[in-house]
């Protein structure tokens, strides 16, 4: 409790510092740490002195920005506001575009120009992929798919495809699952698998989302691995070498 304490009251002194220095050039919230430094017992952003170019050059982040995604609501939009429009001065001025105030946070985003909600959750995991594994991502998508109103997942699909299937190759090694040698990326495959697997559940598919199915049959791997990788054996290539011993065989 006393972190968001403190992290509203940088908010609040962010707003303060704008609104009495106007003819400042105007920053965004999370560039603010490199022209200026925190003091914890006033409570409230003072110029830095020196080491200006350094901190430009190599950002400091006094506080971690608190995640959000859309589900939200607006939370989610207050955040996206803070990180896109400089020279806040208040919670009333982040809902006001052009001269109008919007009577929420996702109004205002909207009226920037940002009105798809696609957009909203590629921005997301966008931010997000750099700080969660790819097991979250995967479960974030399925509940954007189910319940967050996502209709196409192709654009999340086709960009953060290595960031969601993050984990997968370490568990294919592992757990020595067996692939088709065509299939050029398995964790790919495998991670389109699962995703299916808990649509399924809920009485969907990857097609409704207009993403690509999986071409291995990773149903089969649902079991024991070391059954399973003894179970996984090259079928026309065995029927061959057994052809060629039968040759050698004595007649009788």
């Amino acid at each position: 409790m006393e972190q968001i304490d403190e992290q509203r009251t940088l908010l609040i002194s962010f707003f303060n510092y704008n609104a009495t220095h106007p003819d400042e050039t105007p920053c965004l919230y999370q560039d603010f740490p490199t022209r200026f430094t925190w003091d914890r017992q006033k409570r409230e952003w003072n110029k830095r002195q020196r080491g200006i170019r350094r901190a430009k050059e190599r950002p400091v982040q006094i506080r971690r920005m608190y995640q959000a995604n859309p589900f939200q609501g607006e939370v989610y939009y207050l955040r996206r506001l803070l990180i896109i429009v400089p020279g806040l001065t208040s919670f009333k001025n982040l809902r006001v575009v052009d001269g109008v105030l919007y009577d929420s946070f996702k109004a205002a985003y909207r009226a920037l120009g940002i009105i798809s909600y696609k957009s909203d959750w590629v921005d997301y995991f966008n931010e997000a992929k750099d700080m969660r594994t790819g097991w979250y991502l995967c479960r974030l998508l399925i509940s954007a798919l189910l319940y967050g109103g996502l209709a196409d997942a192709r654009p999340i699909w086709d960009r953060f495809t290595d960031f969601l299937c993050d984990n997968l190759p370490h568990r294919i090694r592992v757990q020595q699952l067996p692939c088709d040698p065509s299939i050029t990326r398995p964790d790919h495959d495998l991670g389109l698998y699962l995703i299916n697997k808990a649509l399924r559940a809920e009485d969907h598919s990857l097609e409704d989302f207009f993403l690509p199915h999986h071409r291995n049959r990773w149903e089969l791997t649902d079991g024991n691995p070391q059954i399973l990788h003894e179970l996984s054996y090259d079928r026309e290539k065995l029927a061959i070498s057994a052809a060629q011993r039968e040759q050698h065989l004595n007649a009788d």
